[in-house]
């Protein structure tokens, strides 16, 4: 994963969305903007719930009820890859950043052009 992570940094300008935690460190070091979606654990499992029973037009099938491996995933997010994120944040220092979260948004941008979002 994490050469094929390498590898697809060449392309140019691209989003990432998800967690894709074993490649945090080669996405920081090839983008110079990153959109941290900053959520706590209960607005995320409320935007979950909220989708059950709901057909979506991004995933072939509809949610009957709460997925707990789902569940699992972002309680382990929250206490093992949330600080990761942050701590990549203050390392590589260079990357603009845009972090929202429920109450606030942050802003940190050191160039104008956006070409590579993380």
């Amino acid at each position: 994963m994490k050469a094929v992570a390498e590898r697809n940094t060449s392309y140019g300008a691209r989003v990432i969305d998800g967690d894709y935690s074993r490649t945090y460190e080669v996405q920081f070091k090839s983008c110079d903007t990153i959109i941290f979606l900053d959520y706590s654990f209960d607005d995320c499992m409320n935007g979950i719930k909220e989708r059950i029973g709901k057909t979506r037009t991004d995933l072939p099938w509809t949610e009957q009820k709460l997925d707990p491996e789902l569940v699992k995933l972002v309680e382990n997010y929250v206490k093992d890859n949330h600080p990761v994120i942050l701590s990549l944040a203050e390392k590589y220092s260079n990357v603009n950043k845009f972090v929202f979260n429920r109450f606030f948004i942050t802003f940190q941008c050191t160039a104008v052009s956006v070409n590579r979002i993380c």
